[in-house]
């Protein structure tokens, strides 16, 4: 949402790199905290400070955050 805001001209671009994930109610509260204490935390880093794993529904196997947030 940020970078929708930050430059709303790239938004097709910016879309098309998106992705979507879902959490447990809990997790979203332990998210929102951690971005809340550290405004530098985001994206995948939030995950990778929650230590909450991240599946892929399609492959059932388990994202590997680290090389994602390297991705920006």
């Amino acid at each position: 949402v940020d970078r929708l805001l930050a430059d709303p001209e790239r938004c097709a671009e910016t879309l098309q790199s998106a992705v979507a994930c879902c959490v447990l109610r809990e997790e979203h509260q332990e998210l929102t905290a951690l971005e809340r204490a550290d405004r530098g935390l985001e994206g995948w880093g939030r995950y990778i400070a929650a230590e909450i794993d991240v599946v892929d529904l399609l492959t059932g196997r388990k994202l590997d955050l680290n090389t994602l947030a390297e991705r920006g």
